[in-house]
């Protein structure tokens, strides 16, 4: 089997994994196991004011990785939102669900990047 081919069915596994997961610390699990699979890119990268807090995205943990900036909810760690998990958004308006929760809508932040 070529390396191509190993990458694209290796790539067709975390974004399969990703469309299934619903919490946010699976997400960074798969965000770290992407990584050392080779699928790297200045998003998901270190970057002390990016998403990645991080010196080594390996070792990367719940506290490192910053969500928000959208829909304006301010940039706060996993484990912020971790905390309120059932908090609901309450806009209607903007393509949003008034139903939706923040973590809802965090996670789906995640899954895009």
């Amino acid at each position: 089997m070529s390396l191509y081919t190993k990458q694209c069915n290796e790539g067709q596994r975390i974004i399969d994994a990703l469309n299934k997961s619903n919490n946010l610390s699976t997400l960074m699990n798969i965000h770290k196991y992407a990584w050392k699979s080779g699928f790297q890119n200045n998003i998901i990268g270190p970057d002390y004011f990016g998403i990645s807090r991080t010196s080594d995205i390996p070792t990367m943990i719940l506290d490192e990785v910053y969500l928000g900036g959208i829909w304006g909810l301010l940039t706060k760690y996993i484990l912020f939102w971790e905390e309120h998990k059932d908090e609901p958004y309450g806009c209607n308006g903007f393509g949003i669900d008034e139903n939706n929760s923040l973590y809802a809508m965090i996670v789906n932040q995640y899954k895009s990047l």
